[in-house]
């Protein structure tokens, strides 16, 4: 039996804005090198449990302050068999309105890219589609015909509704092409 993770991320610390987290903590953390003693407060908060949300949140902190999405993805790796396949999930936060990041969505793309080539038999990126996006459709189209990425993402919750008519036809061509498109609502 194969196991697939069906819902992964491997984006780092330097894809996420700097207002993602509010008073500017994201650069902070990342500045002073306090992303690893935060995720130790956070586990230690809750003594009779490791799964409860601290425990979550501090996975999330260690995990996105890795220096590449290839770091985050061997480190999922090690908890999977070899076989394993993983289907990873980009997240475009260009226009979720909290400022830029170091490494804005199309590089988070490029590296996924390249990942791809790396394992071609074990990671299913989707590209994360946001109506917002200039030439969307073009864009979708170069990462899935040309790079290999199998499917598209929708993720309402950064600011748009899934009836958005600017995704019409990102439908027709998901239609027409047998792609699959997840949504995902929070």
């Amino acid at each position: 039996m194969i196991i697939h993770n069906c819902h992964t991320h491997v984006f780092t610390w330097k894809n996420v804005p700097d207002h993602f987290l509010p008073f500017g903590l994201v650069r902070f953390l990342l500045k002073y090198g306090l992303t690893r003693p935060l995720a130790g407060f956070l586990s230690s908060l809750n003594p009779f449990s490791d799964q409860d949300a601290f425990d979550r949140y501090a996975r999330f902190i260690k995990q996105g302050d890795q220096a590449t999405q290839e770091d985050v993805l061997r480190g999922l790796m090690k908890y999977y068999p070899g076989d394993a396949k993983y289907v990873i999930l980009s997240v475009d936060m260009d226009y979720m309105e909290a400022g830029q990041a170091p490494l804005n969505f199309e590089e988070q793309v490029k590296e996924l890219a390249v990942l791809k080539k790396k394992y071609p038999d074990q990671i299913y990126p989707f590209l994360c589609a946001d109506p917002r996006r200039h030439n969307l459709l073009d864009f979708l189209k170069r990462y899935i015909e040309a790079e290999g990425f199998k499917g598209i993402k929708l993720y309402p919750p950064m600011g748009f509704y899934p009836f958005d008519e600017r995704l019409y036809p990102i439908y027709e061509y998901a239609e027409k092409n047998n792609v699959p498109i997840l949504a995902t609502v929070r």
